[in-house]
Parts: structure tokens; C-alpha cells; sequence
């Protein structure tokens, strides 16, 4: 989608430079980001005025680093009123507002308000298909929040068809092991995990891992997403004994790529543990922390390594990552939030966001 630069300006801290801001952001260089976003912002609606195009896109960039940080009360307003101004200014079948729809879904979603999240994104999906029609990347990103919306509110009737339409169209236009049909495979699969369709699951989520792996490698953290997914559908059919070997691989893998007090490689090892106990069995000495404790077992498995996408989300991510301009490209989402979104390790569809839209 066109874009154009915003208007660069001059404080008494120096000059403004939003792609600045914007490289920090997409780093995950949050404490950086966020003051260069807040003192842009200001300056443009000082300058430019509160409803001036390049300062609706400040506005945006803005939300999203809020939404990344987990700072969803000050995110949400950003981009409802960035939503208001570009319907206002453009209207309400263009291109940014359908983003800009997007990206409010997808911090909705974050918040926890899944009525609003589906309701943003219904009406999304209907105006993507009439814009840009029905097999556009674009919109089967939005396809994707969606059946991972229905999914998250409990209610896989909706999303397991929506999911399976999702998949079939990815494969169709953009290939069988394009990173977005990945993303489609993981989601429906979980998706057949929540519904009691575990065998379905299964062989999905074991499909989806064999490709994984044969495109980006056993210790890419897609592949270690997909790995986590299938042991925890190997947990639900009861099937520990494959569960805990399959995890206790995934935890060696995660520990030499992050290192073994990542984030990621401890909520591996309480998810392990829990595993474990499941089974009767003793926790064993790859369970304790690098300090020499034994990690508590986890009540049920927990995400790990986010959500690709937003890794919000779906879109999101990443298999799928964010788009630099309007709607995501095909995961991570329509800037996303893009599979918000791809799947976590443990229990988590992938919902792939959608970023900064330039009116």
C-alpha cells in the first residue's frame, strides 16, 4: 500500500526522526522507543494539529509500541482515535481504515474483550473481501484473527470452518509451506485440540512440525512452537510418554538457541515438570533452574515463545511479521497482531497483527 513519509521536525532535544523510533520498535527496543514516539507525537500535534494525516500515523506507531509493551489502557484510546480520524478523513472502505479496524481488534483482543475484538473483526473481513477481494493475503489475514478470535471466546464452531477455509486459500495462493500456511496449520490444529479432535490435532501438528523443520530447522523458534504445540495435544490424548520426550528434546534445543534463563526456555521447563507429574514420575535434574531449584510444575501448559506474529499475535509472526505500511502482508497481519497473532507454546492460537497505516 502507498505510503509517504512523515514530516520531520526540529526540538529542543534535536531532531525527530520517526524511522528512528520506528527501528527501535520493530527491535523489541521498547525503552527506547516509546520517549522518541511520545515526544513525536507531541510535536506533530503541536505543529501539524491533532487530526493531521502524519500525525494520525505518529499516533499509530505510538499505539502499537504501547500494545508491544503490554500498556493496553494507553494503547486502545491511540488507536480508536487514529480509527475515528482515518474513517473520518478517507472513509470507511479504504485501505488505512481497514488497517487501522485491524490493529484496534488486535489490542482489544490483547485486553481481553473478545465481543469487541469479533465485532471489529467481522465487519473488517466483509469490507477486505469487498475491497480487495476474498483470496487477497490481506484478507485472509483477517480471516485468520478471526477464526483465532471465535477460538480464544470458546466458540470452535466458528472457528474450525473459518480455519479450514483459511488454510485451504493460504495453500492455494501462497503455497503449501509458505510461512502464513504454517501459521493457518498450527491455528487449525489447536483449533481440532480444543474441539476433543485430537487425532486430527495430532497429525496436523506433526505435519506442520515436519515441514518446520525442513524449511527453517529443528532450532528455529517456529519449529519449537510447533514442537511444544504437539506435545501438549499428546498430553490431552494421554499420551505422556511421547509428551514428555518430545518436550524434554524441545527444552534441550530452546536452552542452547536462548540460553537456559530465557523466558521462554523456563515456562519450557514448568510446562515439563507439569508433564512429569502427570505422569507419576519424579521431576527429574533437567527440570531445576540454572540456580540449582527445582522449577514448580505448571497447573497447564503456558505459551512460550509468544506469538510470532505479535506476537500479539496473528496474525501474527515471525513465520509471519509485521508489515511496514497499511495492511499486514500475509502474520503475522495487516499493521499483525499477523497470526496478532501465530501459535504459542502451550495452548495459544496465533493471531498476526497489523501495523502503521500511513493516510
Amino acid at each position: 500500500m502507498g505510503s509517504r513519509k512523515a514530516r520531520r521536525g526540529e526540538t529542543a532535544a534535536g531532531p525527530i526522526s520517526l524511522e528512528t523510533a520506528e527501528a527501535y520498535r520493530e527491535a523489541g527496543r521498547l525503552n527506547e522507543a516509546l520517549p522518541l514516539l511520545e515526544q513525536a507525537l507531541s510535536y506533530y500535534v503541536q505543529n501539524f494539529g491533532a487530526r493531521d494525516p502524519d500525525t494520525s500515523t505518529v499516533r499509530v506507531y505510538l499505539a502499537a509500541a504501547y500494545q508491544q509493551s503490554g500498556r493496553l489502557r494507553d494503547a486502545i484510546p491511540l488507536f480508536e482515535t487514529a480509527l475515528a480520524d482515518t474513517e473520518r478523513m478517507l472513509g470507511a472502505g479504504h485501505p488505512h481504515t481497514l488497517a487501522c479496524r485491524t490493529n484496534l481488534a488486535g489490542a482489544y483482543q490483547d485486553a481481553g474483550d473478545l465481543r469487541q475484538a469479533i465485532t471489529m473483526l467481522e465487519r473488517a473481513l466483509a469490507d477486505a473481501k469487498q475491497l480487495m477481494g476474498s483470496y487477497d493475503p490481506d484478507t485472509l489475514t483477517i480471516q485468520s484473527n478471526l477464526a483465532t478470535a471465535y477460538l480464544e471466546a470458546e466458540n470452535p464452531g466458528q472457528a474450525i470452518p473459518l480455519s479450514e477455509q483459511t488454510l485451504a486459500d493460504r495453500a492455494r495462493v501462497l503455497g503449501a509451506l509458505h510461512p502464513d500456511t504454517l501459521t493457518s496449520c498450527n491455528n487449525l490444529a489447536r483449533a481440532y485440540q480444543e474441539a476433543g479432535r485430537l487425532d486430527e490435532a495430532i497429525r496436523l501438528f506433526t505435519s506442520t512440525m515436519n515441514a518446520s523443520e525442513r524449511e527453517r530447522g529443528g532450532d528455529h523458534p517456529d519449529t519449537l512452537e510447533v514442537r511444544g504445540n504437539l506435545a501438549d495435544a499428546y498430553r490431552d490424548a494421554g499420551r505422556l510418554d511421547e509428551a514428555i520426550s518430545l518436550l524434554r528434546t524441545t527444552l534441550a534445543v530452546a536452552e542452547q538457541v536462548l540460553g537456559p534463563r530465557h523466558p521462554d526456555c523456563m515456562i519450557l521447563r514448568n510446562n515439563l515438570a507439569g508433564y512429569c507429574q502427570d505422569a507419576g514420575d519424579p521431576l527429574p535434574a533437567v527440570l531445576a533452574e540454572p540456580s540449582g531449584e527445582f522449577a514448580g510444575p505448571a497447573d497447564r501448559a503456558q505459551p512460550a515463545f509468544g506469538l510470532l506474529a505479535y506476537a500479539g499475535g496473528g496474525d501474527d509472526e515471525q513465520p509471519v511479521t509485521r508489515a511496514q505500511h497499511g495492511v499486514r502482508r500475509g502474520d503475522e497481519s495487516l499493521v499483525v497482531a499477523d497470526d496478532q497473532g501465530d501459535v504459542g507454546l502451550g495452548r495459544q492460537p496465533q493471531f498476526e497483527d497489523l501495523y502503521p497505516v500511513h493516510p
